[in-house]
């Protein structure tokens, strides 16, 4: 069995909505502006997206390949080889 992986690169514009609570307006406002990324519980908006790039490449394969390395080509080349 052969395994590929795809890797893609997708570029988003993400709009992120977040409520913050204090004693007052200035508390609130201060939590607010000390978040440095917005917390697990925000409200997540894709508002945009873009397609980069995807690439695919095979990770990994079985080999039940009884030649040897020798004789690892095909017709006149795996004789040759073998000689």
């Amino acid at each position: 069995m052969t395994k590929v992986q795809k890797d893609t690169l997708i570029q988003l514009m993400v709009n992120f909505k977040e409520v913050f609570e204090g004693a007052t307006v200035e508390e609130a406002t201060e939590k607010a502006h000390a978040s440095e990324k917005p917390s697990d519980s925000a409200e997540v908006i894709i508002t945009d997206k873009r397609f980069i790039s995807a690439k695919i490449k095979m990770i990994g394969e079985d080999k039940n390949d009884n030649r040897t390395k020798n004789a690892q080509g095909s017709g006149v080349e795996a004789r040759e080889a073998s000689k």
